[in-house]
């Protein structure tokens, strides 16, 4: 889904002429609606705009623009489930022409238009200038706006499309431009005060122009009211056809105005001879802008560059620049795997869960009470059995518990050290009984906290006195009738 916001201005000169279509709604000559300024925004899937020129003022030429507009309207709405790739099939369908077209998803955005206009990009806060491509052979009908250049762009959120007169444009300083056009006022309100600005640069006439501003990017989402009928595969080969067209058609290059806004014609295209319009940059009267001119902010200021059309020489080592360019920029195979992984979108899978949930809490509908409380109950049942069937596998993995006979045997050999006797003490006529006052009370060789240790004896065991006590250490034997020497603080009577 792309949330845009769509602007356009109709000068008074061509509101006699000129009929612009934006998505469903249309102004100028062919409607009742002579608003010459008009602000549309929405959410769509695609939005679509176009443009038809009244060359005759007959009733013959208005039935047939009528009757295009109809057409891009039958096609806007087939768009919104069939997605932006459909657009070339629909164009051959309905048979379908106009003056000027941008077709804009979140994936791409298509538009064809002749010189008269200059297509712009603020993006970032630099203004950038599109060049013009070749559409790809075999994709749209071959006789469609033969008179227009071709562009491209992939949108991004802030983005800012806007078609201006080049000569208009060339009048003002690319940093003026760009701050006026990062401002947070209304781009009507900035077209104002440019226009004003540009009456005292010289410039007199008032110009028509289209703008769209990109407010949000929902890649790969789902319209919300697409029929619920259709699958998550129907779905998905929706999305996957929206990449393959998205990668089949080419990007327009870009050169930033502040460098020169030069146009670089696409090789090969052909230009209809119309009576309004002007098969160069401007359409204008050739008006050369002053020399001296003030400038926001200052008195004084350089001429800007003028526009210059490249020759074909300079256009083939161009080509020849962006093809080796482009070789040198070929993407890796993680490149790839991490664009693949941006694209992929779990959105017909939500879908799908949240349609099935919302059949099965509706099994009855003339009841739903009991509908709910099934599912409910249902659902409940499922997550004790699932509890269950875990609880079952985990036992499966514990070990029995061991017998008394072997706990006593590892108490045993942990408790006495092997191979190490007590030096006995050289009298041992006492035979006093004591029991363990502490936890594993280390039984010693000798009266000594260095010496070795023989073993641990665990509270509440009987220990019996054999010889009388030295430096606090007295000389024991356990019920095991091992003997060793213990400290006489841990013993009680």
């Amino acid at each position: 889904m792309l949330r845009a916001l769509l602007t356009a201005h109709i000068s008074e000169q061509d509101l006699s002429l000129l009929t612009l279509q934006m998505n469903n709604k249309a102004i100028g000559h062919l409607t009742s609606e002579k608003s010459v300024n008009v602000v549309l925004s929405g959410n769509r899937e695609v939005h679509l705009c176009s443009a038809y020129y009244s060359l005759e003022n007959s009733s013959l030429e208005r039935n047939h623009l009528l009757e295009e507009m109809k057409r891009f309207e039958s096609i806007f709405k087939e768009m919104q489930n069939l997605g932006l790739a459909a657009l070339p099939d629909l164009l051959s369908r309905y048979q379908a022409d106009a003056s000027f077209l941008m077709a804009a998803s979140a994936d791409l955005i298509l538009l064809w238009q002749d010189r008269q206009k200059g297509v712009y990009l603020l993006r970032d806060g630099a203004l950038f200038r599109l060049q013009p491509i070749l559409p790809p052979q075999g994709v749209f009908p071959r006789d469609f706006m033969l008179g227009c250049d071709f562009y491209t762009l992939t949108p991004r959120a802030d983005d800012l499309l806007i078609l201006l007169t080049p000569a208009f444009v060339d009048y003002f300083k690319a940093e003026e431009l760009e701050e006026v056009f990062s401002s947070r006022q209304q781009l009507h309100a900035c077209m104002n005060n440019l226009s004003e600005l540009g009456k005292t640069y010289g410039y007199n006439f008032e110009q028509s122009w289209f703008a769209l501003q990109v407010q949000r990017v929902e890649v790969n989402s789902i319209q919300q009211g697409a029929p619920n009928e259709m699958t998550v595969g129907e779905e998905q080969r929706r999305i996957t056809r929206a990449r393959r067209f998205s990668k089949l058609v080419g990007r327009s290059r870009v050169s930033r105005v502040r460098f020169g806004q030069a146009l670089v014609p696409a090789v090969n295209t052909f230009f209809h001879q119309r009576e309004h319009r002007h098969d160069g940059v401007s359409a204008l009267p050739q008006q050369q802008p002053p020399q001296d001119r003030p400038r926001l902010g200052s008195t004084t200021s350089s001429p800007p560059p003028r526009i210059e059309i490249l020759d074909a020489e300079a256009r083939a080592q161009r080509a020849a620049n962006l093809e080796a360019l482009a070789g040198r920029r070929k993407k890796s195979r993680w490149d790839e795997i991490s664009e693949q992984l941006r694209e992929f979108s779990l959105e017909p899978f939500r879908k799908r869960v949240n349609s099935f949930l919302k059949k099965f809490f509706s099994l009855w509908p003339d009841q739903p009470v009991l509908s709910k409380f099934f599912a409910t109950a249902s659902l409940i049942l499922a997550l004790l059995l699932l509890l269950f069937i875990f609880r079952s596998l985990a036992r499966r993995g514990e070990l029995p518990p061991p017998r008394s006979e072997e706990i006593t045997q590892a108490t045993q050999a942990e408790t006495v050290q092997i191979g190490v006797s007590a030096v006995a003490p050289k009298e041992t006529t006492l035979e006093i009984s004591h029991l363990v006052q502490a936890n594993n009370l280390q039984l010693r060789s000798a009266p000594d906290a260095a010496s070795a240790l023989i073993g641990t004896i665990q509270r509440g065991e009987a220990l019996l006195q054999l010889a009388p006590e030295e430096k606090g250490w007295i000389y024991v034997r356990d019920q095991r009738g091992v003997e060793g020497w213990v400290y006489a603080d841990y013993l009680g009577e």
